[in-house]
Protein backbone atom coordinates (compact mmCIF):
# COMPACT_ATOMS: atom_id res chain seq x y z
CA UNK A 1 0.00 0.00 0.00
CA UNK A 2 0.99 4.03 -0.86
CA UNK A 3 0.70 5.53 2.47
CA UNK A 4 0.59 9.64 3.03
CA UNK A 5 2.80 11.32 5.61
CA UNK A 6 0.34 10.70 8.66
CA UNK A 7 0.59 6.79 8.33
CA UNK A 8 -2.78 6.78 6.81
CA UNK A 9 -3.24 4.47 3.56
CA UNK A 10 -3.14 7.37 0.49
CA UNK A 11 -6.96 8.31 -0.50
CA UNK A 12 -5.42 8.46 -4.38
CA UNK A 13 -5.78 4.83 -4.29
CA UNK A 14 -9.05 4.70 -2.44
CA UNK A 15 -12.46 4.31 -4.34
CA UNK A 16 -14.74 6.58 -3.68
CA UNK A 17 -17.78 5.36 -5.32
CA UNK A 18 -18.39 7.86 -7.68
CA UNK A 19 -17.90 7.49 -11.58
CA UNK A 20 -15.08 10.38 -11.92
CA UNK A 21 -12.31 8.77 -13.37
CA UNK A 22 -8.96 9.64 -14.61
CA UNK A 23 -7.06 8.26 -17.21
CA UNK A 24 -3.45 6.47 -16.85
CA UNK A 25 -0.67 9.20 -17.45
CA UNK A 26 1.76 6.65 -18.34
CA UNK A 27 2.01 3.90 -21.09
CA UNK A 28 -0.20 3.60 -24.07
CA UNK A 29 -2.24 0.52 -22.96
CA UNK A 30 -1.30 -1.98 -25.49
CA UNK A 31 0.37 -5.18 -25.17
CA UNK A 32 4.18 -4.16 -24.47
CA UNK A 33 3.46 -0.81 -23.15
CA UNK A 34 0.65 -1.17 -20.61
CA UNK A 35 -1.47 1.63 -18.99
CA UNK A 36 0.13 1.84 -15.67
CA UNK A 37 -2.41 2.14 -12.68
CA UNK A 38 -1.34 4.41 -9.82
CA UNK A 39 -5.03 5.66 -8.61
CA UNK A 40 -7.67 4.26 -8.14
CA UNK A 41 -9.96 6.24 -10.32
CA UNK A 42 -7.41 5.05 -13.32
CA UNK A 43 -8.79 1.56 -12.12
CA UNK A 44 -11.78 2.28 -12.35
CA UNK A 45 -11.75 3.96 -15.68
CA UNK A 46 -10.31 0.88 -17.02
CA UNK A 47 -12.23 -1.77 -15.08
CA UNK A 48 -15.72 -0.38 -15.63
CA UNK A 49 -15.75 1.60 -19.07
CA UNK A 50 -13.30 -1.42 -20.58
CA UNK A 51 -16.24 -2.91 -21.96
CA UNK A 52 -17.45 -0.37 -24.50
CA UNK A 53 -13.87 -0.01 -26.33
CA UNK A 54 -12.76 -1.55 -29.84
CA UNK A 55 -9.35 -3.07 -28.82
CA UNK A 56 -8.02 -5.38 -25.96
CA UNK A 57 -6.91 -3.06 -22.63
CA UNK A 58 -3.71 -3.70 -21.36
CA UNK A 59 -3.63 -1.78 -17.45
CA UNK A 60 -0.97 -2.83 -14.80
CA UNK A 61 -1.05 -2.22 -11.32
CA UNK A 62 1.52 0.22 -10.20
CA UNK A 63 -0.17 -0.26 -6.41
CA UNK A 64 -2.74 -1.67 -4.53
CA UNK A 65 -6.25 -0.58 -5.05
CA UNK A 66 -9.20 -0.10 -2.04
CA UNK A 67 -12.43 -0.43 -3.43
CA UNK A 68 -13.41 0.48 0.15
CA UNK A 69 -11.68 1.71 2.79
CA UNK A 70 -10.16 -0.74 5.21
CA UNK A 71 -12.91 -1.42 8.09
CA UNK A 72 -15.77 -0.68 5.93
CA UNK A 73 -17.58 -3.76 6.31
CA UNK A 74 -16.70 -7.21 7.85
CA UNK A 75 -16.25 -9.61 5.10
CA UNK A 76 -17.24 -12.64 7.24
CA UNK A 77 -20.86 -11.09 7.62
CA UNK A 78 -20.99 -8.09 5.32
CA UNK A 79 -22.17 -5.59 8.16
CA UNK A 80 -21.57 -2.09 7.31
CA UNK A 81 -19.24 -0.69 10.22
CA UNK A 82 -19.18 2.97 8.50
CA UNK A 83 -21.49 5.53 7.41
CA UNK A 84 -21.04 4.43 3.38
CA UNK A 85 -20.01 1.71 1.75
CA UNK A 86 -19.20 1.28 -1.98
CA UNK A 87 -20.81 -1.22 -3.95
CA UNK A 88 -19.12 -2.74 -6.54
CA UNK A 89 -20.80 -3.66 -9.90
CA UNK A 90 -18.96 -5.83 -12.25
CA UNK A 91 -18.52 -4.72 -16.01
CA UNK A 92 -17.20 -6.68 -18.85
CA UNK A 93 -13.61 -6.42 -20.35
CA UNK A 94 -11.73 -7.22 -23.04
CA UNK A 95 -7.36 -7.52 -22.97
CA UNK A 96 -4.91 -8.51 -19.85
CA UNK A 97 -4.74 -7.38 -16.36
CA UNK A 98 -1.11 -7.39 -14.78
CA UNK A 99 -1.76 -6.83 -11.28
CA UNK A 100 2.11 -6.91 -10.77
CA UNK A 101 1.75 -8.21 -7.41
CA UNK A 102 -0.53 -6.01 -5.86
CA UNK A 103 -3.80 -6.87 -4.65
CA UNK A 104 -7.27 -5.14 -4.64
CA UNK A 105 -9.01 -4.95 -0.92
CA UNK A 106 -12.63 -4.08 -0.47
CA UNK A 107 -15.11 -5.64 -3.34
CA UNK A 108 -18.96 -5.33 -2.07
CA UNK A 109 -22.16 -6.20 -3.38
CA UNK A 110 -24.96 -7.44 -1.04
CA UNK A 111 -28.26 -7.72 -2.11
CA UNK A 112 -29.73 -9.86 1.00
CA UNK A 113 -31.54 -11.99 -1.33
CA UNK A 114 -34.35 -13.80 -0.15
CA UNK A 115 -33.70 -16.70 -2.60
CA UNK A 116 -31.08 -17.76 -4.88
CA UNK A 117 -31.60 -19.29 -8.23
CA UNK A 118 -31.04 -16.69 -10.82
CA UNK A 119 -28.47 -17.51 -13.31
CA UNK A 120 -27.89 -14.58 -15.30
CA UNK A 121 -26.75 -11.60 -13.16
CA UNK A 122 -23.07 -11.44 -12.66
CA UNK A 123 -20.84 -10.51 -9.69
CA UNK A 124 -17.51 -10.18 -9.19
CA UNK A 125 -14.53 -8.11 -10.19
CA UNK A 126 -15.41 -8.18 -14.02
CA UNK A 127 -18.81 -9.84 -15.39
CA UNK A 128 -17.69 -11.82 -18.61
CA UNK A 129 -15.12 -11.37 -21.47
CA UNK A 130 -16.70 -8.98 -24.05
CA UNK A 131 -18.11 -11.44 -26.98
CA UNK A 132 -15.20 -12.81 -29.12
CA UNK A 133 -12.81 -11.38 -26.91
CA UNK A 134 -10.74 -12.74 -23.84
CA UNK A 135 -9.38 -11.95 -20.71
CA UNK A 136 -6.03 -12.90 -19.25
CA UNK A 137 -5.76 -12.23 -15.37
CA UNK A 138 -1.77 -12.29 -13.58
CA UNK A 139 -0.12 -11.72 -10.40
CA UNK A 140 -3.04 -10.33 -8.70
CA UNK A 141 -4.20 -11.06 -5.35
CA UNK A 142 -8.40 -9.81 -4.77
CA UNK A 143 -8.86 -9.75 -0.41
CA UNK A 144 -11.39 -8.17 1.84
CA UNK A 145 -14.30 -9.01 -0.39
CA UNK A 146 -18.05 -9.70 0.52
CA UNK A 147 -20.56 -10.97 -2.09
CA UNK A 148 -24.28 -12.15 -1.26
CA UNK A 149 -26.71 -12.37 -4.34
CA UNK A 150 -28.90 -13.74 -6.46
CA UNK A 151 -26.83 -15.47 -9.55
CA UNK A 152 -23.23 -16.25 -10.22
CA UNK A 153 -20.28 -14.91 -8.21
CA UNK A 154 -16.74 -15.04 -8.14
CA UNK A 155 -13.67 -12.81 -7.08
CA UNK A 156 -12.26 -13.07 -10.63
CA UNK A 157 -14.93 -13.34 -13.38
CA UNK A 158 -18.05 -14.05 -13.24
CA UNK A 159 -18.58 -15.74 -16.19
CA UNK A 160 -17.41 -16.84 -19.68
CA UNK A 161 -18.96 -19.24 -22.45
CA UNK A 162 -17.56 -21.14 -25.65
CA UNK A 163 -19.78 -18.03 -27.72
CA UNK A 164 -18.28 -15.32 -25.09
CA UNK A 165 -14.36 -16.12 -25.05
CA UNK A 166 -11.94 -17.59 -23.06
CA UNK A 167 -10.61 -17.05 -19.65
CA UNK A 168 -7.07 -17.31 -18.07
CA UNK A 169 -5.66 -16.49 -14.68
CA UNK A 170 -2.37 -17.53 -13.19
CA UNK A 171 0.05 -16.66 -10.05
CA UNK A 172 -2.97 -15.02 -8.65
CA UNK A 173 -4.81 -15.44 -5.20
CA UNK A 174 -7.80 -15.06 -3.54
CA UNK A 175 -7.93 -14.26 0.10
CA UNK A 176 -9.07 -15.39 3.52
CA UNK A 177 -11.09 -12.82 4.23
CA UNK A 178 -13.31 -13.35 1.24
CA UNK A 179 -16.89 -14.66 1.65
CA UNK A 180 -18.70 -15.02 -1.33
CA UNK A 181 -22.88 -16.37 -1.32
CA UNK A 182 -24.70 -16.85 -4.63
CA UNK A 183 -26.32 -19.46 -6.84
CA UNK A 184 -22.98 -20.21 -8.61
CA UNK A 185 -19.92 -19.54 -6.48
CA UNK A 186 -16.57 -20.13 -7.25
CA UNK A 187 -13.00 -18.16 -6.06
CA UNK A 188 -11.67 -17.92 -9.87
CA UNK A 189 -14.56 -18.09 -12.34
CA UNK A 190 -18.61 -18.71 -10.75
CA UNK A 191 -20.32 -20.66 -14.32
CA UNK A 192 -19.33 -21.24 -17.69
CA UNK A 193 -18.94 -23.69 -20.92
CA UNK A 194 -15.60 -23.84 -22.97
CA UNK A 195 -14.53 -24.82 -26.18
CA UNK A 196 -11.09 -25.43 -27.27
CA UNK A 197 -10.87 -21.74 -28.76
CA UNK A 198 -12.71 -20.41 -26.27
CA UNK A 199 -11.11 -21.89 -23.18
CA UNK A 200 -10.68 -21.69 -19.52
CA UNK A 201 -7.41 -22.07 -17.41
CA UNK A 202 -6.63 -21.31 -13.87
CA UNK A 203 -2.89 -22.53 -13.18
CA UNK A 204 -0.41 -21.61 -10.17
CA UNK A 205 -3.50 -19.88 -8.01
CA UNK A 206 -4.68 -20.40 -4.46
CA UNK A 207 -7.88 -19.64 -2.88
CA UNK A 208 -8.76 -19.35 1.23
CA UNK A 209 -12.42 -18.07 0.71
CA UNK A 210 -15.33 -19.27 2.64
CA UNK A 211 -17.74 -19.81 -0.50
CA UNK A 212 -21.88 -20.92 -0.10
CA UNK A 213 -22.83 -22.13 -3.16
CA UNK A 214 -26.85 -21.87 -3.14
CA UNK A 215 -27.13 -24.07 -6.53
CA UNK A 216 -23.56 -25.24 -7.17
CA UNK A 217 -20.05 -24.41 -5.80
CA UNK A 218 -16.51 -25.22 -5.81
CA UNK A 219 -13.53 -23.84 -4.07
CA UNK A 220 -11.53 -23.10 -7.47
CA UNK A 221 -14.55 -23.06 -10.36
CA UNK A 222 -17.87 -23.02 -9.47
CA UNK A 223 -19.96 -24.55 -12.12
CA UNK A 224 -18.66 -25.74 -15.62
CA UNK A 225 -20.71 -28.07 -17.27
CA UNK A 226 -18.45 -28.31 -20.69
CA UNK A 227 -15.49 -27.75 -22.80
CA UNK A 228 -11.71 -27.11 -22.49
CA UNK A 229 -10.24 -26.29 -19.46
CA UNK A 230 -6.80 -26.69 -17.65
CA UNK A 231 -7.00 -26.31 -13.78
CA UNK A 232 -3.50 -26.96 -12.82
CA UNK A 233 -0.96 -26.14 -10.18
CA UNK A 234 -3.20 -24.86 -7.27
CA UNK A 235 -4.17 -24.96 -3.86
CA UNK A 236 -7.51 -24.39 -2.46
CA UNK A 237 -8.92 -24.74 1.14
CA UNK A 238 -11.23 -23.47 3.69
CA UNK A 239 -15.25 -24.64 3.62
CA UNK A 240 -17.59 -24.58 0.65
CA UNK A 241 -21.23 -25.32 1.20
CA UNK A 242 -22.90 -25.99 -1.86
CA UNK A 243 -26.48 -28.47 -2.62
CA UNK A 244 -24.17 -29.66 -5.10
CA UNK A 245 -20.74 -29.17 -5.49
CA UNK A 246 -17.39 -30.28 -6.25
CA UNK A 247 -13.83 -29.91 -4.38
CA UNK A 248 -12.31 -28.21 -7.65
CA UNK A 249 -14.83 -27.13 -10.06
CA UNK A 250 -18.57 -29.00 -10.22
CA UNK A 251 -18.90 -30.62 -13.26
CA UNK A 252 -21.82 -32.12 -14.37
CA UNK A 253 -20.45 -33.26 -17.95
CA UNK A 254 -19.12 -36.46 -17.52
CA UNK A 255 -16.64 -36.94 -20.50
CA UNK A 256 -13.38 -34.25 -20.43
CA UNK A 257 -11.20 -35.59 -22.45
CA UNK A 258 -9.07 -32.27 -22.96
CA UNK A 259 -9.54 -31.50 -19.20
CA UNK A 260 -6.45 -31.44 -16.86
CA UNK A 261 -6.49 -31.19 -12.94
CA UNK A 262 -2.86 -32.13 -12.38
CA UNK A 263 -0.92 -30.89 -9.71
CA UNK A 264 -3.93 -29.04 -7.81
CA UNK A 265 -4.53 -29.69 -4.08
CA UNK A 266 -7.73 -29.04 -2.25
CA UNK A 267 -7.98 -29.53 1.36
CA UNK A 268 -10.68 -31.77 1.40
CA UNK A 269 -11.34 -32.18 5.13
CA UNK A 270 -12.46 -28.82 5.11
CA UNK A 271 -14.63 -29.15 2.34
CA UNK A 272 -18.47 -29.47 3.55
CA UNK A 273 -21.99 -29.71 1.29
CA UNK A 274 -23.92 -32.42 -0.62
CA UNK A 275 -21.66 -34.14 -3.15
CA UNK A 276 -18.34 -31.76 -2.74
CA UNK A 277 -15.75 -34.99 -1.55
CA UNK A 278 -13.88 -35.49 -4.83
CA UNK A 279 -11.17 -37.59 -4.20
CA UNK A 280 -8.06 -36.44 -5.82
CA UNK A 281 -7.35 -40.05 -6.94
CA UNK A 282 -10.56 -39.58 -9.47
CA UNK A 283 -9.27 -36.43 -11.10
CA UNK A 284 -5.49 -37.99 -11.88
CA UNK A 285 -6.33 -39.76 -15.26
CA UNK A 286 -2.94 -39.49 -16.00
CA UNK A 287 -1.69 -41.36 -13.77
CA UNK A 288 0.89 -38.72 -12.22
CA UNK A 289 1.37 -38.17 -8.39
CA UNK A 290 -0.31 -35.60 -7.10
CA UNK A 291 2.24 -32.63 -5.94
CA UNK A 292 0.65 -31.15 -2.56
CA UNK A 293 0.84 -27.80 -2.16
CA UNK A 294 1.77 -26.50 1.17
CA UNK A 295 -0.39 -22.91 1.18
CA UNK A 296 2.92 -21.82 3.26
CA UNK A 297 4.49 -21.88 0.23
CA UNK A 298 2.61 -19.40 -1.36
CA UNK A 299 3.90 -15.96 -1.07
CA UNK A 300 1.76 -12.93 -1.74
CA UNK A 301 4.24 -12.54 -4.43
Amino acid sequence: PIFAADGEIDSAIIWDGTENTESATEGTGYEGDPYIIKTAKQFYHYMYWGYSVANDLYPKLDTDIYLNAPGTFDPETGEVLAAKVNTWSAKQFQGEIDGNGHTIYGLYTNENPSSYGNTSNYYGLLSQPVAGTSITIKNLGIDDVYINANGAAAAFVAYSSNSVGHVKITNSYVGKNVTIKATYAGAFIARGSFSASDYLEVTQCYSLATLEGNGQGASLIGSVWSGYYRIVENYATHSIFANSGGSIARNYSTTQATTSYYVTKVDDAAIKGAGALTTMSALNTSGEFFRYIDVGNFHRF
